[in-house]
């Protein structure tokens, strides 16, 4: 176990029991297509995928580090509902899906990268399909800092990228606040909650 995998394990031990984002609820709610089929975007100790499973989602679930995956496995073991890969974005190969969740997430994609992983996600995601998650703004404390791997967005290239999207929730942080292990940050992030109308 090196220096740099502690914060994250110390982060999946403070989250693991905590409830899925309220915004999840309605990005399902929203969603009409059938059969129900959800990707969940690194998904941590998964409690977005506790949500979606027990309401009869089959879901896809991915995260790139072991810890999560591991607690994840153990978590849902033995569920049909729950399919678990150890996977980043950009590797992971992508099912069809009806709802696509990235919580907190993308931001960690390369930023080389990200154009082909989001033409990947929204390829997967059927039309009339959901999407809900949140992207990092150029104002956020992380944004430049050369120790993390992540993408940092002004608000037109979100806006850009929901192009063939009906946008049906659009939130932007932009404060001061906690992370989840304590420490004071500047949060500026944008989420959307949007449904794919053409390919």
């Amino acid at each position: 176990m090196t220096n740099r995998e502690l914060p994250w394990e110390a982060y999946f031990r403070r989250v693991m029991f905590q409830p899925h984002c309220p915004l999840i609820e309605l990005a399902a709610s929203l969603n009409t297509e059938h059969p129900h089929v959800a990707i969940d975007c690194g998904c941590g100790t998964g409690s977005a995928i506790a949500y979606l499973a027990g309401r009869g989602y089959q879901v896809h679930a991915f995260d790139a580090h072991d810890k999560a995956v591991q607690a994840c496995t153990e978590r849902f073991l033995g569920n049909p509902k729950v399919n678990i890969s150890e996977a980043t974005f950009e590797n992971y190969t992508y099912p069809s899906a009806n709802l696509v969740i990235a919580n907190s997430s993308l931001f960690f994609c390369e930023p080389t990268a990200f154009d082909a992983v989001w033409n990947r996600i929204a390829t997967a995601l059927a039309i009339g399909g959901i999407f809900c998650g949140d992207f990092m703004g150029d104002k956020d404390s992380w944004a430049g800092d050369p120790t993390r791997t992540q993408t940092v967005m002004t608000s037109d290239r979100v806006a850009m990228l929901f192009s063939q999207f009906d946008i049906l929730k659009w939130v932007e942080r932009d404060e001061l606040g906690m992370t989840a292990l304590g420490q004071s940050k500047h949060w500026h992030t944008f989420t959307v909650v949007a449904r794919k109308l053409s390919q």
